[in-house]
């Protein structure tokens, strides 16, 4: 396998955001303007809304939407991020010095660009390129403090949709490293850019497996390593801990908000009708049972680590705490110990923003699972 590194970014905290709107967009500037100042108190960084604001200046990130993508060059800091509405206008390529993009995501979007930004100059990282695709990304975080350090590897959700990208957990990869974890925070292909089975599946597997292969190899403790996702992360993350063909195997792994049982889902149609399950796999389970059989969770236990399941009650997709519990039950009939959390007044996205009370939670029960296996492997005379 050959991975390398394609990009370094050093800590540079962002200081005031900028958001340029085309009349394209179909944004009302003082609607817009109106939620940046919530934001503002949520992210902690001055943003200012308009449609002549592409100047960026010491401390400044810029977040343009695509009718102005024409008339913008990537900054020489790197932190710029389009954002593009219907998913379909040719944009600048992401380079390892270009711009980001976020499609599809409507008024949102604006938002979690903005979080993105932020979160690239709050902590340095090192992307790697695991393949030969362009999604084939990861990042790398380390703490401040000298190695080995555990390692958490994030999986974003995003009904495995081209749409939704890593950004969603770039601001919990900062603060896993501020409170000593390394994270290797994964792209790969998704439906809608080439992913699907099985495709998502390989990238998943491939991206895992490069961890032996950085550069910071050794800074990694690969006896303490978590598969963390979200949402249909939470599937990915579940079915790579079982994966016969992953080499970094989990001694924990937390599924928040996850997708549990992918034939219970295809049967429901997940999400409103949509069957994204059925768009994963390129059929229902009454089409290709096979591939519901090798990958969804419920179909693979035992797990064989240590599970976290959280899931908030206050979520937009009320079945996951149904196939949550369900999955609980037959984890632990099948011999896994489990911790199932379920969260009163808890939606789909706040565990994985870090000023959540949820987040903070999930933390702390890792901290808790890694430092306990850590102590007990130094009992065992291994530490």
């Amino acid at each position: 396998m050959t991975v390398d590194r394609v990009e370094h970014r050093d800590r540079s905290p962002v200081a005031r955001v900028s958001v340029a709107i085309s009349p394209e967009s179909g944004v009302d500037v003082a609607t817009l303007t109106s939620f940046a100042r919530a934001w503002e108190q949520e992210l902690g960084v001055a943003i200012e809304v308009g449609d002549e604001l592409l100047d960026l200046g010491a401390g400044n990130a810029l977040v343009v939407d695509a009718g102005l993508a024409s008339s913008v060059r990537p900054s020489t800091s790197g932190r710029t991020m389009i954002v593009d509405f219907d998913g379909s206008k040719a944009l600048l390529d992401p380079g390892s010095n270009g711009p980001g993009r976020i499609a599809g995501r409507g008024l949102d979007g604006y938002r979690w660009a903005i979080r993105h930004l932020v979160a690239q100059g709050t902590w340095p990282f090192e992307t790697y390129r695991y393949g030969t695709e362009p999604d084939h990304r990861a990042d790398l975080r380390l703490p401040a403090t000298g190695g080995p350090h555990p390692l958490v590897v994030l999986i974003h959700g995003g009904g495995w949709k081209h749409r939704w990208t890593r950004d969603l957990m770039a601001p919990i990869a900062v603060d896993l490293a501020k409170h000593g974890y390394a994270t290797w925070n994964l792209e790969f292909r998704r439906v809608g850019g080439g992913g699907g089975w099985p495709a998502t599946f390989d990238d998943l597997r491939m991206a895992i497996n490069a961890l032996t292969h950085i550069d910071e190899a050794d800074l990694l403790d690969l006896d303490r390593v978590c598969f963390l996702g979200h949402s249909s992360g939470g599937q990915l993350a579940l079915w790579a801990a079982t994966d016969l063909e992953t080499v970094v195997r989990p001694s924990y792994v937390v599924a928040i908000a996850a997708i549990t049982d992918l034939v219970e889902a295809s049967r429901r149609q997940l999400i409103g009708g949509e069957n994204i399950a059925a768009g994963l796999l390129g059929g229902t389970h009454e089409a290709v049972p096979e591939r519901y059989a090798a990958v969804s969770p419920r179909a693979n236990l035992p797990l064989g680590a240590e599970l976290l399941l959280v899931q908030g009650l206050n979520d937009y997709i009320p079945d996951l705490v149904d196939l949550n519990r369900s999955y609980a039950i037959a984890a632990r009939a099948a011999g896994d110990e489990v911790e199932h959390a379920e969260l009163p007044g808890v939606d789909h996205l706040s565990p994985i923003e870090p000023a959540s009370a949820a987040w903070r939670l999930i933390r702390d029960k890792l901290t808790t699972v890694l430092r306990g296996q850590l102590a007990s492997s130094s009992s065992d005379g291994h530490g």
